[in-house]
């Protein structure tokens, strides 16, 4: 499994878990959540590394981040380096030692959450 997978999966529960459930889809929602947590934080710390290597600082050597948490770049090869590194971190192996957890079929979910939840929950299945 990739870490990006993980980290879509990670913000799926995370946008799930604002909704009212009941309790096995809340539980597996948590548990999903849970299990990722390290690797969303691993990726986190990877990428504020590129950002110190990438981005665009001010006379304090401070990146210069924006309103929206992103940043400009130093200039285009710094773009580039950045595009790419942050795509080899995303494609970084992890363990795939997480359980699945099950769930009654949603009444709603959106097809982005759907999918990135795909391996790690099984709706309507057997649990």
């Amino acid at each position: 499994m990739y870490l990006i997978e993980c980290a879509n999966a990670y913000l799926a529960a995370v946008q799930l878990q604002q909704k009212e459930m009941d309790y096995q889809t809340a539980f597996a929602v948590i548990m999903v959540k849970k299990q990722l947590q390290s690797h969303v934080e691993f990726l986190q710390n990877e990428e504020l590394k590129l950002a110190e290597k990438y981005a665009e600082k001010d006379e304090k050597g401070n990146i210069k981040w924006t309103e929206r948490g992103t940043f400009p770049y130093r200039d285009a090869d710094a773009a580039a380096g950045y595009q790419r590194e942050r795509r080899a971190l995303g494609m970084t192996q992890v363990e795939d030692d997480f359980t699945v957890q099950h769930a009654p079929v949603p009444e709603k979910i959106t097809p982005m959450q759907l999918e990135a939840l795909e391996k790690f929950i099984v709706f309507g299945g057997e649990g």
